[in-house]
């Protein structure tokens, strides 16, 4: 008989079960039978997991920083990428922060890219329009965010 941990694809052999004086046992035994197909190596931790998204993100987010340059350059605008993407403190859970400053008539068309772009590379995307976004917020952000242009 085998069982399926569905949410980890791994299988599991269990013997079927026999009654010993009134002791459930599998196989006649209560010696626990070892996974021989499946040594624990096979296992990703928590943190292999989270190491291997932040790297994805890293990635990612290289990907979408050239894309994104050379959309702002090819229509006369510039994105202020802020947050973990421009200091480089990327992490598991990083979107990518970003305020749009483009002319009036191209500024949606430069929204619409941006969360195409983060979208195809599967990064939550945060878009900010320099126009509606609180002077509060932009001198918070001053000094800590990557122009691309």
């Amino acid at each position: 008989m085998r069982s399926r941990f569905e949410s980890h694809g791994l299988w599991l052999r269990v013997p079927p079960l026999r009654f010993h004086g009134g002791i459930a046992c599998h196989g006649g035994t209560t010696d626990i039978e070892p996974l021989a197909e499946h040594p624990m190596s096979a296992v990703v931790t928590v943190s292999e997991r989270k190491a291997r998204e932040t790297e994805r993100l890293r990635k990612a987010a290289a990907s979408i920083v050239a894309e994104l340059t050379g959309y702002a350059a090819a229509h006369h605008g510039r994105y202020l990428v802020f947050g973990s993407v421009a200091t480089g403190a990327i992490r598991p859970d990083s979107d990518f922060d970003v305020v749009v400053d483009f002319p009036e008539d191209a500024e949606r068309a430069a929204i619409a890219e941006v969360e195409t772009v983060c979208a195809k590379y599967g990064v939550p995307a945060d878009v900010h329009s320099i126009g509606t976004s609180g002077p509060s917020f932009l001198k918070r952000i001053s000094g800590h965010w990557r122009e691309l242009k």
